[in-house]
């Protein structure tokens, strides 16, 4: 925070449970559920779960909540890491369905709103956009969260895609909403993957990023390679201008 606040610069905090969660969870008696190939995480609506995790929420917004270099925060939990996808195959599905399915993932991520809502009341709030079962084109329990809390906390909950790329759909559900909330709340981008100067998916970073600004962003998080990369340095300058310019 002092970092930040001595060079004039924004930080955004994002925390995940999913599968980085803490051992001591189920020893307490969360139930695991197998991500395949990836590893274990307790179910976001396990009540164990979530009273540790609305614990630890509260302490975090006590801390952060009105600091002024804190830009927004990108909520954890709903998912198996920042984005809201929990299952990674048909099998693993099944048995997410059969442990509660999306009915129960939907409450969950929505009891998470709350939690967050409640612990910053002074600070942006993003979904990573992701869909919790096996099936990327699904975007249905995602935007049932998301029509829940732009109706709860209007002006306060946005959305970020990390799929950010040079042939990013116009038809993908981020790219059709992240100009709708732009309007009224913080909503933005995180590249796909890494340049390094190397044309990817058709472009240049520089063709993705001002995909991202045609698109209203408010911000583009861009990885620390192509950040430090000497060649990018005045791509990454222009748009950042920009983008301050749209939304100071």
């Amino acid at each position: 925070m002092a970092l930040a606040q001595s060079n004039n610069k924004k930080i955004a905090i994002s925390v995940t449970a999913g599968i980085f969660s803490p051992d001591w969870i189920y020893s307490l008696g969360a139930r695991r559920f197998y991500v395949a190939g990836l590893g274990y995480m307790p179910l976001p609506w396990d009540p164990v779960f979530q009273k540790h995790w609305a614990a630890f929420v509260q302490a975090l917004g006590a801390r952060y909540d009105g600091v002024s270099v804190v830009a927004y925060i990108t909520m954890g939990g709903p998912g198996r890491h920042e984005e809201l996808h929990v299952c990674s195959g048909l099998e693993n599905t099944k048995d997410f369905m059969a442990r509660g399915g999306t009915q129960s993932w939907t409450k969950a991520a929505e009891a998470i709103v709350d939690m967050y809502a409640q612990a910053f009341p002074h600070t942006p709030l993003l979904y990573a956009y992701g869909s919790p079962i096996a099936d990327p084109s699904s975007s249905v329990p995602f935007s049932a969260v998301t029509a829940y809390a732009v109706n709860a906390y209007p002006g306060r909950f946005g959305i970020k895609s990390d799929a950010l790329s040079p042939n990013t759909s116009p038809s993908f559900w981020p790219s059709i909403y992240i100009p709708t909330l732009s309007l009224s709340t913080t909503v933005g981008y995180q590249m796909l993957q890494i340049f390094l100067g190397r044309t990817i998916l058709g472009g240049t970073l520089a063709d993705a990023l001002n995909l991202g600004v045609s698109n209203q962003a408010h911000f583009i998080e861009v990885y620390d390679q192509d950040c430090t990369d000497p060649q990018e340095q005045s791509t990454i300058s222009a748009v950042n201008k920009q983008l301050l310019s749209n939304y100071p």
